[in-house]
């Protein structure tokens, strides 16, 4: 078994944040509340499920104006800094 890098999350931390969200999605205090939702993210490397409820409620609290949540979630850190990196590589 290989030494995990300091970035990496282990599966099993990965699979309960990911639910964690979903609940929230699904039955959390928000959905009564005047709070638009508004989602940023790689959807690639999501569950579908999530990214579905996460565009579900996107939709849902369009219209509300009491307070807007940007909910910002990925699951590719290194990725990420990647294609950050080639961006600004390009762009020079």
């Amino acid at each position: 078994m290989s030494p995990r890098r300091a970035y990496e999350r282990s599966p099993l931390n990965i699979t309960t944040i990911l639910e964690a969200v979903q609940r929230e999605l699904d039955e959390g205090p928000l959905r009564g509340l005047d709070v638009r939702q508004r989602w940023s993210g790689c959807p690639d490397k999501l569950p579908e499920d999530l990214v579905h409820s996460l565009r579900r409620e996107e939709h849902r609290t369009r219209n509300r104006t009491g307070l807007t949540l940007a909910v910002c979630i990925n699951d590719g850190g290194p990725d990420e800094i990647t294609r950050t990196a080639a961006a600004l590589a390009q762009a020079a």
